[in-house]
């Protein structure tokens, strides 16, 4: 049991060699990098007070646009105006709860892997906290928004592109990234009794594209590798979706539950 009443347990994953990481240690590296939890409303005054009216205007505008419409442009427009005006250390406070509740999980679950490739990355956060809580590990990243990878490469991040002559890694690291661009403004899949269509995650695939987000990097997987794969889907059955899709596609996947939240682990071969 760690601070504030974290807890971890997991079982039945590919590896069978653990690096074990305490959550008492994960959480003060995390206090080290992001200062205390920010609501949203919080965050938004502080924005207020660090713009002129007229650019908060333009954040209002941009934001509105993030949330009802989560099209490819509107998601990189967004955070672009974010890391251009040094706003994501806002973003990171208020997102703090969700790293803590990725970070206990993702940590277990690393195991004896030594290389991983962060599908949008955003600030690098996961690569920071691997530099300082983790083992040595061989980290890379790609975020679709341009400012966002001018920021982790001026903080020595590698940057790696979708090539498949490039570096392989043995972990696909997507932390609340993939599903950020979708076209679910009605929220038709939150709904509890569209989750028990036989068609639900066809429908899913077509609203997200999870599956077709995953293919330009399934090159960058060493033999074995995994994809370790948060979404914030408050309902179940979105996972069972997503294990149904990856599967489909060739994946060895697993729905996993850590603490009060769940991810995807697959691996894109059989294990034997």
């Amino acid at each position: 049991m760690g601070r504030n009443g974290l807890h971890f347990s997991i079982s039945g994953l590919f590896h069978t060699k653990l690096y074990f990481l305490d959550d008492m240690r994960f959480l003060e590296e995390l206090d080290n990098l992001v200062l205390p939890r920010l609501s949203w409303e919080e965050a938004v005054r502080e924005m207020e007070s660090r713009l002129s009216q007229d650019t908060f205007l333009v954040f209002q505008r941009l934001h509105r646009s993030f949330v009802h419409y989560r099209s490819p442009r509107n998601v990189e427009k967004f955070y672009g105006f974010i890391y251009m005006h040094g706003l994501q250390d806002l973003l990171l406070r208020f997102r703090r709860p969700r790293l803590e509740q990725i970070g206990i999980g993702f940590f277990q679950t690393l195991g004896a892997s030594r290389s991983v490739l962060e599908i949008g990355a955003g600030t690098g956060i996961w690569g920071e906290l691997l530099r300082r809580v983790g083992p040595e590990v061989d980290y890379a990243a790609y975020d679709a928004c341009q400012e966002s990878r001018e920021f982790m490469r001026a903080r020595g991040f590698k940057i790696c592109e979708p090539d498949p002559e490039r570096a392989q890694f043995e972990i696909l690291l997507c932390a609340d990234s993939l599903g950020e661009e979708n076209a679910d403004e009605d929220d038709w899949l939150t709904e509890p009794s569209h989750q028990a269509r036989p068609d639900f995650p066809d429908i899913f695939e077509e609203r997200y594209g999870i599956i077709a987000k995953l293919k330009p990097w399934k090159a960058h997987l060493k033999p074995g590798g995994r994809v370790l794969l948060w979404e914030p889907f408050p309902a179940r059955g979105v996972f069972q979706a997503i294990r149904v899709l990856l599967q489909r596609d060739g994946w060895e996947a697993f729905v996993r539950e850590a603490g009060d939240t769940a991810f995807i682990e697959a691996r894109s071969e059989p294990s034997r």
